[in-house]
């Protein structure tokens, strides 16, 4: 089962849809707060995190939800900010770190909900950029200094202790305190932050300290958090319209046509890129969203009412999914989905696997009454597991099965009536 999570606007509950029928799954009120917006705000290991958002700051509670049949698991009431465009911020053992206040973030245990360490920071205004980005043990984002001037400050996310900071010196902005959104790390842990209306940088951690490698003025850069590319190249906004740029040294690599044209602000929103380099963005407070060649040549372009509070959403298979006001969830399937070897199809029906240290688990959806038989086999062709089933009803399924020995491939095969299919899976424990 594939699935993505919605928000709307206000009195609503969290809602799960299959994303390759459209079919709604479950739905769950989160109750706390009167007059609450259910806000999706993270996914992890089948669990979902939310908040019931009522537009005021650290006033919303925290859930955790089973994401199967939308279960609450347990509930925080700290407080947090459930707003719009915040996220979580994922650790390597599944915690989390979010912001509870303007001034404020914290880490929280994934499996029970507890906090275990908060850090004030002053943030300009928004809780926006009040968030943390993670590079292995050390998270990073945006502190006012003594004098409003805009810093990156380190902290280590075992203990919430704060590090060391580096100033972003001003190259353009009129305000001391232009910060920007959250950080973006690339898998060397270079940092790329955008100083709203200022300047794009990368920042490299010396282990003591933080130092810029280059800075690029973007005067008229929008306030969006940028996005990196599979080619290692990071997009932001810049006059109007979305740049494309070498992570090395800073330089313009492409453009994109003008993306707004009937407002005087310049713009931001959210991105989604492909393994492709499918560049898909929506600019917020706008009905229209654009998909982008890996070069910013525009592809196609599509609308959908205040699609600013819900995607572009990327799934693993590469569907995209877009959602607005009005009870809009639009999905798009790409070409090649049949020949994704992430996914096989029996008429259209997705059969999933995820693999755990222990045990594999395998997903799919069926359609009528229908014989069932999972079989696996290890590199040398034996069979090391067998299930059947005579008849299964149509509906969602699960199956758990304990890895039966160590590290090395697997192949399974499942058969569906007439049909089968099959794939590798690979256990590295």
């Amino acid at each position: 089962m594939t699935t993505r999570f919605e928000e709307t606007w206000e009195n609503t509950p969290l809602v799960c849809h299959d994303i390759f029928t459209g079919d709604t799954l479950w739905t769950r009120e989160l109750g706390g707060r009167n007059n609450g917006t259910s806000v999706p705000l993270g996914f992890k290991n089948n669990v979902v995190y939310a908040s019931n958002y009522t537009g005021g700051a650290g006033k919303d509670l925290l859930y955790a939800l089973n994401a199967e049949n939308g279960d609450i698991i347990w509930v925080n009431d700290i407080g947090i900010i459930g707003a719009y465009y915040l996220g979580c911020t994922f650790t390597d053992n599944g915690d989390f770190i979010l912001p509870i206040s303007n001034d404020r973030v914290a880490r929280f245990n994934h499996k029970n909900g507890d906090t275990l360490w908060t850090v004030k920071r002053l943030v300009f205004a928004t809780p926006s950029y009040c968030g943390l980005s993670i590079y292995k043990e050390t998270a990073y984002g945006w502190e006012l200094g003594p004098s409003n001037e805009a810093m990156i400050v380190a902290i280590d996310i075992k203990t919430g202790k704060k590090r060391y900071r580096i100033e972003i010196p001003r190259t353009g902005s009129p305000k001391p305190y232009a910060v920007g959104p959250l950080p973006v790390i690339d898998s060397d842990g270079i940092i790329y932050v955008h100083k709203s209306n200022d300047n794009l940088v990368a920042l490299r951690d010396n282990v003591d300290s933080l130092s810029i490698i280059w800075s690029d003025t973007i005067r008229d850069g929008g306030t969006g958090k940028p996005a990196l590319g599979p080619d290692g190249s990071i997009y932001f906004t810049n006059h109007k319209r979305i740049m494309k740029a070498d992570t090395k040294t800073g330089k313009i690599i492409d453009s994109s046509m003008i993306i707004v044209v009937d407002t005087n602000y310049d713009i931001n929103g959210h991105y989604a890129i492909d393994a492709k380099g499918t560049v898909y963005f929506n600019p917020c407070y706008h009905q229209i969203y654009f998909a982008f060649k890996y070069d910013l040549q525009l592809n196609w372009t599509d609308s959908i009412k205040h699609i600013s509070y819900g995607g572009p959403a990327l799934s693993k298979h590469g569907l995209l999914a877009v959602a607005g006001a009005d009870d809009i969830l639009r999905v798009f399937r790409p070409v090649n989905l049949q020949t994704n070897k992430s996914i096989k199809t029996n008429k259209k029906i997705p059969i999933l696997h995820q693999c755990y240290p222990d045990y594999f688990i395998f997903k799919c959806h069926i359609t009528q009454h229908t014989k069932v038989k999972l079989v696996l086999y290890n590199v040398l062709g034996q069979q090391v597991y067998c299930a059947e089933k005579a008849s299964v009803n149509p509906g969602y399924h699960t199956k758990r099965i304990n890895i039966p020995s160590g590290s090395g491939q697997y192949i399974y095969k499942i058969y569906m009536g007439s049909d089968y299919f099959t794939d590798k899976i690979t256990v590295i424990k």
